[in-house]
């Protein structure tokens, strides 16, 4: 039965944290699960109730482990304190708003954003499972303007590579898309955040991030004190538009591609430094990757500085 494969699938989670269970879950608890595929409410090593399915990418990794990028996790629990604010844009499931949820408390805010409508009913059942208000997920999509986008709805393997395109893409004929769904700026869709509080923002939207940056920018100017987890990968379609793996290595060159300050517009992460500049905030870069070494390794990579600081005390916080 479902439960029982639930069961085998977690057992690895009762050993020591270290290699043999690294060791375990990557070549025993993971194939296993992805075998012989199933849904399953589970519990995330922070002690949420999260409903995953064991074909996808993100949903595995959470049953045999409980985690998810656990480097990233690491800082998004040191950033946030108890009345803080934290908005997760391309929530997916929710794990990070569970978490989020979980260090604000009940005097916190917290928004999800996820325009897919397969994640974003998932992600509600989620909220509702911990006795969150489901209303706080929005399903939109966070662009640059208010308009309209279609979902391209990833394959089941790997739901986290959902993605929006607009509707002259959509009406080429590609398989695979969902219905349409409102696109806002960020800074409209988080209507009522505290601008006194300090504020995280997580965004991993699969290659929109750009797209979304100026909506993200004036938001992070009109509040005091802010933090952004902002996934920068290269393009990671072909020609075909069948998504493809992407290395470490690619990331490391798009990240020190971004780091060129020579003035031209080239590199993966340039707008992202480009307002880093423009807000005086200090980047870093957390260490993250997809293989089975990296999302089942015990000790989570601290973050690490990509350039000198432009102000000591803009991430008070870290590292954590």
């Amino acid at each position: 039965t479902d439960e029982v494969r639930r069961r085998v699938a977690q057992w690895p989670r009762r050993l020591p944290p270290g290699g043999l269970r690294e060791a375990v879950v990557t070549h025993f608890a993971e194939p296993f699960a992805a075998s012989r595929p199933f849904s399953a409410w589970t519990t995330t090593g922070f002690g949420a109730a999260i409903h995953v399915d064991s074909a996808d990418l993100i949903g595995r990794t959470i049953l045999v482990s409980g985690r998810w990028e656990p480097s990233v996790g690491t800082c998004v629990q040191a950033l946030l304190r108890p009345g803080d604010s934290f908005l997760d844009v391309g929530a997916n499931i929710g794990y990070y708003t569970l978490l989020a949820a979980r260090c604000v408390g009940a005097g916190g805010f917290v928004r999800a954003f996820e325009p897919s409508l397969t994640l974003w009913m998932a992600l509600r059942a989620n909220l509702a499972a911990n006795g969150l208000a489901d209303d706080i997920a929005l399903r939109v999509a966070v662009l640059d303007k208010d308009g309209s986008v279609v979902v391209l709805e990833g394959p089941a393997a790997n739901r986290g590579v959902t993605r929006v395109v607009g509707a002259d893409q959509a009406a080429a004929g590609q398989a695979g898309f969902g219905s349409a769904v409102a696109a806002v700026p960020l800074d409209v869709a988080a209507a009522g955040l505290p601008p006194y509080r300090p504020l995280t923002i997580k965004m991993d939207i699969e290659g929109a991030e750009r797209a979304a940056s100026e909506g993200l920018e004036r938001l992070v100017a009109a509040v005091e004190e802010v933090a952004l987890i902002i996934e920068i990968t290269p393009a990671r379609l072909t020609g075909d538009g069948v998504p493809r793996a992407v290395g470490e290595d690619e990331v490391a060159r798009a990240v020190s591609a971004g780091s060129d300050r020579g003035g031209s517009d080239t590199g993966e992460a340039q707008w992202l430094f480009d307002l880093a500049d423009r807000q005086r905030m200090t980047i870093w870069l957390i260490p993250n990757g997809y293989s089975a070494a990296q999302r089942f390794r015990s000790r989570p990579q601290p973050p690490v500085p990509v350039e000198a600081p432009v102000r000591g005390d803009d991430m008070r916080r870290y590292p954590p």
